[in-house]
């Protein structure tokens, strides 16, 4: 005969459980969950945040016991909430991925059009015309500022809070940020454009 669990011990257990359940009215996500984000090979992947300054990136196994999960964040030093969330709410399961997946695809390819179009703008800036073909040379420049700025706006609106994965988006573009803040070889007019301003002091 298979003994079955104390009613009494399994109300302590899921209580234990729900304590440490991240509740996204009362608590703040960021300071538990951390979005994966490489722009060179999109996932979409959540891990709970390091409980240090030191960034690290572990997912403990997943397992039936809230028990074990905890102790193996703590070795692991990241979130226990983080890492009990992300299994009790299945936030990395299959579907979720694959959609997080999409929209960092979509972000890049958004990104790309931003830097080719800002590269456009610098290469007509640079353009010595006749002044007769002046009002085509600028015209051309302004589509291609147009283009970027509708791309940048898409970005901007896809971090809304009330767009699907915002949280993450938000992570994206700190690390978009950051990429077009140090020196390599970005087009002038990235730097110099009031709607790329916008985005980076947003």
């Amino acid at each position: 005969m298979i003994d079955r669990p104390d009613p009494a011990d399994m109300v302590v257990a899921l209580e234990a459980e729900e304590a440490l359940l991240l509740d996204p009215t009362r608590d703040d996500p960021a300071a538990h969950l951390k979005f994966f984000i490489d722009r060179e090979n999109p996932l979409g992947l959540v891990f709970p945040a390091s409980s240090s300054e030191i960034e690290v990136l572990a997912l403990p196994a997943a397992t039936s016991s809230t028990e074990v999960l905890e102790n193996a964040a703590r070795e692991a030093g990241v979130s226990v909430r983080g890492a009990v969330s992300i299994q009790v709410y299945g936030l990395n399961r299959i579907a979720l991925i694959q959609e997080r997946t999409r929209v960092l695809r979509k972000l890049e390819l958004l990104a790309t059009i931003v830097i080719d179009m800002f590269a456009v703008v610098d290469s007509l800036s640079r353009l010595r015309v006749a002044e007769r073909d002046r009002p085509i040379l600028n015209t051309a420049i302004l589509r291609a500022r147009g283009a970027a700025s509708r791309a940048l706006g898409e970005i901007r609106g896809m971090a809304s809070p009330s767009a699907p994965f915002s949280a993450m988006v938000a992570a994206w573009i700190k690390a978009f940020k950051k990429d077009i803040s140090t020196p390599q070889p970005v087009p002038e007019a990235l730097g110099d454009d009031p709607t790329v301003a916008g985005l980076i002091n947003a």
